[in-house]
C-alpha cells in the first residue's frame, strides 16, 4: 500500500508498505498518517544519510509508545513491521532513531 510520496533533495520517494506491516497496523491501531509523519519528521538530511548508510532503521517513538521498521530502496521507504513498544531488539545493521 502506497502511503505517502515524499521529495528529498529533488528525488522523490514513495513510503509503501509491506503486507505483514498493514496487518500489524490494523492490529495496534495505528494510522498510515502517523507512520508517514514519523517518516517525514526525520527530515531530508537524516532520511538521505539513512538511505545512503543503512539497509534499515527502526524508529522508536516514545511519545506513542511503538516503533516501526523501515527498509531502503532506490525511491522506496518500505515500512517492514509495527511493532507495540519501544523497548526492542535491534538487528545489525539496523540504524536507530529514537523520536
Amino acid at each position: 500500500m502506497l502511503i505517502a510520496k515524499v521529495e528529498i533533495n529533488g528525488k522523490e520517494y514513495k513510503v509503501v508498505t509491506t503486507r505483514h506491516a498493514e496487518q500489524r497496523m490494523s492490529q495496534r491501531h495505528i494510522d498510515k498518517y502517523l507512520i508517514a509523519g514519523n517518516i517525514i519528521s526525520l527530515g531530508s538530511e537524516k532520511l538521505e544519510r539513512l538511505q545512503n548508510e543503512w539497509e534499515e532503521a527502526i524508529i522508536i517513538d516514545k511519545e506513542k509508545g511503538f516503533s516501526m521498521v523501515i527498509a531502503f530502496y532506490p525511491n522506496q521507504i518500505k515500512l517492514v513491521t509495527v511493532i507495540d513498544k519501544t523497548n526492542v531488539f535491534v538487528k545489525s545493521k539496523t540504524a536507530v532513531e529514537v523520536i
